[in-house]
């Protein structure tokens, strides 16, 4: 009997999943949200991490780099 509730256990949640799966698909479809390949093919080329800090005119220095003042 065991090996049966098994089954039907695991029977049960694939149907479950597949229902789940399935209505998710067809709302994918259904909000446009496949509608635009030409702006997917590109999303992950132009996605960037926005700057915090504004940019400085010196590079920045390496870490454990100390730097000499200047002599005047």
């Amino acid at each position: 009997m065991e090996g049966n509730a098994f089954l039907f256990l695991w029977i049960g949640f694939l149907l479950l999943m597949s229902t789940a799966l399935g209505t998710l698909f067809l709302w994918a479809i259904r909000a446009g949200q496949f509608s635009n390949q030409e702006r997917a093919r590109y999303l992950a080329l132009d996605a960037a991490i926005p700057d915090l800090e504004p940019p400085t005119e010196t590079a920045p220095q390496a870490k454990g780099k100390q730097t000499r003042p200047e002599e005047v």
